[in-house]
């Protein structure tokens, strides 16, 4: 699955012309606004999968690339563990064992320590965020 991101008019028109190969959805009067296109979601969506659905994902990607559209891919869990942009850390439980998972999106400089301390023991913090909120 992808799921794709039309910003603005331009990018409407692109998508009709150079991914469904199909010009005239642009200027439809069913779709030639994003409030016609919300309107009408579930006939624009079936104009779309006919398209998509007579390609490989691959393919399709490759057109929504070379018409500068933006988009995503939804993977499933073994294709996200393997998706060039996740790192995976070893993490110490509270009982010391260690668990494989996803780092942090955002990297610490060379200079911190990039261990991460083991995560809070179930009901650790709930005092203190029950404070905080005055709960």
């Amino acid at each position: 699955k992808v799921i794709i991101a039309i910003q603005n008019e331009r990018e409407w028109a692109r998508f009709c012309t150079q991914v469904l190969k199909q010009p005239e959805l642009a200027t439809d009067p069913l779709f030639n606004s994003n409030n016609e296109r919300v309107k009408n979601v579930e006939t624009l969506h079936k104009k779309i999968n006919n398209t998509s659905n007579q390609l490989s994902v691959s393919e399709f990607t490759t057109l929504l690339t070379e018409a500068d559209i933006a988009f995503g891919s939804v993977n499933s869990v073994s294709a996200l563990s393997n998706h060039i942009g996740l790192n995976l850390i070893n993490v110490k439980t509270t009982k010391g064992d260690e668990v494989t998972m996803a780092a942090p999106p955002i990297n610490r400089t060379v200079d911190t320590d990039k261990s991460l301390p083991p995560p809070p023991k179930l009901g650790e913090h709930t005092a203190k965020i029950f404070k905080e909120f005055e709960m």
